[in-house]
């Protein structure tokens, strides 16, 4: 997924590097701020609203995931349906389409924007 073996290493180090950081910056940026968020993003039913917490899930399981542990969860990214909540799919499959086009700094940014979704609709939880 990650290019030559010698090369794969430097890239996960680059990518968790460049993730701990997306991390960090939307965790201090983009507190949760309650209901009104919820309202916002227009969820519609309860079932929009537990998808979306399965695709925040998913990502911040990336994230924590050890090295060589991420597979499972690029997986469900790149095949998760749309949750119905807006806020959180449009930043979903830009990262969806990062994680297939193999581009580090995309990844990082989509999932830097992931995270302030999530982040802003209470959604966010950190994985270790």
């Amino acid at each position: 997924m990650f290019g030559s073996v010698g090369q794969r290493s430097a890239r996960m180090l680059v990518f968790f590097l460049a993730a701990a950081i997306a991390v960090a910056t939307a965790s201090c940026s983009a507190a949760p701020r309650g209901t009104m968020d919820l309202a916002r993003a227009k969820v519609s039913t309860a079932t929009d609203l537990a998808r979306a917490k399965l695709d925040c899930a998913a990502a911040g399981r990336l994230l924590g995931a050890p090295p060589g542990g991420q597979r499972v969860w690029v997986q469900q990214i790149m095949t998760a349906p749309r949750s119905g909540v807006s806020a959180v799919d449009a930043p979903m499959l830009e990262l969806a389409a990062a994680l297939r086009r193999d581009s580090t700094a995309r990844t990082s940014q989509a999932l830097s924007g992931t995270v302030r979704a999530c982040a802003r609709l209470g959604l966010w939880q950190t994985y270790h």
